[in-house]
């Protein structure tokens, strides 16, 4: 702005997807431990509209609010078939996140990490076996990342920038980035956006 000079964008990316709304019941279909009918919390189903509706950012969401969940009814809430990878730091988080998301219907579900190679639609996989989904890179749309302030670093990083199609970044986090530590918040910021729910 200073110089004066005002670029013309041209988004190559594909269309916007579209989404139902997040509704409370979305997964009442499905009992949850009590056994009565699953009922999405008023924060779960805001945050998840909100995550669709800015295309990128991230969530502060504390230990047990129920990530996995708003995790299940956002991807539930979009067209099936949509190219989608979910990032974790362990594969413990992998398998644990693949088994619920298979306990509530999710379907085109695959597991990437060092012991495991099943890949699908929708992708459960660590940042370090990256190079084994690297060719997949480019053709995903979504792009979820569970403890995103883990994913600050260099290596990280390259694997973002091959997100190419990539329309939707959002990031979940208890503790998104330390107040001293500037490099990393603004990283994050960077390939995710500002936080846009808590």
């Amino acid at each position: 702005k200073k110089l004066k000079i005002y670029p013309e964008l041209t988004d190559n990316r594909t269309e916007i997807i579209e989404h139902v709304e997040i509704l409370p019941d979305l997964l009442s279909e499905y009992k949850d431990r009590s056994g009565n009918p699953l009922v999405l919390y008023d924060y779960q189903c805001e945050i998840g509209n909100q995550a669709w509706k800015m295309g990128r950012g991230i969530i502060e969401a504390a230990t047990a609010a129920g990530k996995t969940l708003m995790f299940t009814a956002m991807l539930k809430s979009i067209p099936i078939g949509t190219p989608t990878l979910v990032l974790f730091r362990s594969k413990t988080l992998v398998n644990q996140t693949v088994a619920e998301f298979k306990r509530y219907g999710l379907e085109n579900v695959g597991v990437i990490h060092g012991e495991s190679f099943d890949p699908n639609i929708i992708i459960c996989a660590t940042i370090q076996s990256a190079h084994n989904y690297a060719e997949l890179l480019p053709k995903f749309k979504v792009l979820i990342a569970d403890e995103c302030h883990e994913f600050a670093t260099d290596k990280s990083i390259k694997v973002f920038k091959k997100l190419t199609d990539c329309r939707y970044r959002l990031g979940f986090s208890a503790t998104p980035w330390n107040i001293g530590d500037n490099v990393k918040k603004y990283r994050l910021k960077s390939w995710f956006g500002p936080i846009i729910g808590k």
